[in-house]
């Protein structure tokens, strides 16, 4: 009986580590933690044109939770419309090394995109914006490698709740509601 229940649970294990992995990608030891979430709306006006759109702003924090440095390869965001997951991003294709290095600086040093071991990347102002209001989903990926070019890949879901009626159209002058 124990030996049936220690193989049961080691298949356990072993099914839970590669969750989402192929054979080249290990079980991901990064964390990715948006706060808060899920995320609520505020509205934006646009200073050339006037035009209204809904931004959520966050934290994102990616924690390297491996005994090895991870650097970060590409990371992105993807919205699901209707049973699809569709990028989202502003610049439709995966964000790279070099953006995560230019928007991850809030937590601890990095060095071209290499998260050192227990250690934090934080972009303290991270976004999304659209022209109406969802009560949607996001996906953030993030993709890593270690030294010896093991793949490690991290996923969130991130909520985007409908506002409170407090965000409707007639309430836009409401100091607080809207940045500029």
């Amino acid at each position: 009986m124990k030996k049936i229940l220690l193989v049961l649970l080691s298949v356990q294990l072993i099914v839970h580590a590669s969750c989402g992995s192929s054979s080249k990608e290990e079980a991901s030891g990064l964390i990715i933690r948006h706060t808060p979430n899920p995320v609520k709306a505020t509205l934006v006006k646009d200073k050339n044109n006037g035009a209204v759109s809904y931004k959520w702003t966050h934290r994102t924090e990616v924690i390297n939770a491996t005994s090895t440095p991870l650097k970060v390869v590409g990371f992105n965001v993807f919205s699901l419309y209707g049973d699809n997951w569709t990028n989202s991003n502003y610049t439709n294709k995966e964000f790279t090394n070099e953006d995560f290095s230019e928007w991850y600086v809030a937590g601890d040093s990095l060095d071209d995109g290499w998260i050192p071991v227990g250690c934090i990347a934080v972009d303290s102002n991270n976004w999304s914006t659209s022209s109406w209001q969802t009560n949607s989903r996001g996906k953030w990926q993030y993709k890593a490698v270690d030294i010896k070019g093991n793949k490690f890949i991290e996923i969130l879901l991130e909520e985007h709740p409908l506002a409170s009626s407090v965000f409707c159209y007639s309430h836009l002058e409401k100091p607080g509601l809207l940045q500029e």
